[in-house]
């Protein structure tokens, strides 16, 4: 399912990306700061939602790489929330909405190897 841009204007948030950026090259974009985020794929479908866990979004979006997670990530998006009990909760709330196929996989899909994806060079390492 796409992103429902209605869902930015959640009370729980309190900024967002402008616009979907690329994944991974411009995860640095990301604030250190708590918050959800997207990863979409090609047609701009939702394919994981995650949180913070230790409130910088930064760190949070960079640790998906090369895991299951982030199989058919093209773009992601971010949005600052008040605190990780807040974005606990969004994230909660669009996994249950968006079903997105790429949550509750953290292992690489048989035949796709570490190996096979370019190296982590940029990546914010937190």
């Amino acid at each position: 399912m796409e992103f429902d841009y209605l869902d930015q204007t959640d009370a729980r948030i309190v900024a967002c990306a402008p616009h979907a950026l690329s994944y991974p090259g411009r995860v640095a974009d990301a604030p250190a700061l708590p918050g959800v985020y997207l990863f979409l794929d090609d047609a701009d479908e939702v394919i994981y939602v995650g949180s913070t866990h230790h409130g910088k979004l930064v760190c949070e979006i960079s640790s998906r790489w090369n895991t299951g997670n982030d199989i058919g990530a093209r773009r992601y998006r971010w949005f600052r929330t008040g605190g990780d009990d807040a974005a606990h909760q969004i994230e909660s709330d669009w996994i249950g909405k968006y079903q997105p196929r790429n949550n509750g996989s953290c292992e690489l899909p048989i035949g796709i190897s570490s190996e096979t994806r370019p190296p982590r060079a940029g990546l914010p390492v937190c």
